[in-house]
């Protein structure tokens, strides 16, 4: 059989039962799970093209389903890490749909995914940084009300690069936002 394709097409279809038993019967029958994500369930996504929302967060909905019976076997395989990615949607925003996709995409194409969860303070982000040596900090928010939270989370990474000798002081968020 085709697990490969069957996949795909399970991912474009958003069938998220048809995907989790399709990466059961892949990985029975040999399968890496590395060729699973990148060969089956990513293609699925990619294909996506243009279409409306609502398609694409079930497609994206089946493909975690997905990847999420892959990561026992992802942490042993030969994945080539791209770096660390702390993501979060900021103070005062409690919507993740795009963080969510991101995140998947991101995780899905060889980052470490640190997901923060939604209204994250500027505080957790640098402490989520420093912790888990990121390389990248995502920072998520739809309301226009929340996107000025965006340079207070800057600014105190800013000012945790600049205090690099002292990583344990505390950070006090000198912004009236």
């Amino acid at each position: 059989m085709d697990y490969l394709n069957v996949l795909k097409k399970a991912v474009l279809d958003g069938d998220d039962i048809a995907v989790l038993q399709k990466v059961q019967d892949a990985l029975s029958s040999g399968l890496s799970a590395s060729d699973i994500l990148n060969k089956g369930l990513v293609p699925g996504i990619r294909a996506l093209g243009q279409v409306y929302l609502p398609e694409i967060l079930i497609s994206t909905q089946a493909m975690n389903r997905g990847v999420e019976e892959l990561k026992p076997h992802l942490t042993d395989a030969d994945v080539s890490k791209k770096g660390a990615v702390v993501l979060g949607t900021v103070k005062g925003d409690l919507h993740d749909i795009g963080k969510n996709f991101v995140g998947l995409m991101l995780g899905s194409n060889g980052f470490n995914v640190v997901d923060l969860g939604v209204d994250v303070s500027a505080d957790a982000f640098i402490s989520a940084v420093r912790d888990h040596n990121a390389d990248i900090i995502a920072l998520s928010g739809l309301l226009t009300t929340t996107t000025t939270y965006f340079p207070v989370v800057i600014r105190a990474l800013e000012e945790r690069i600049r205090q690099g000798s002292d990583p344990g002081r505390e950070y006090r968020q000198k912004s009236a936002y």
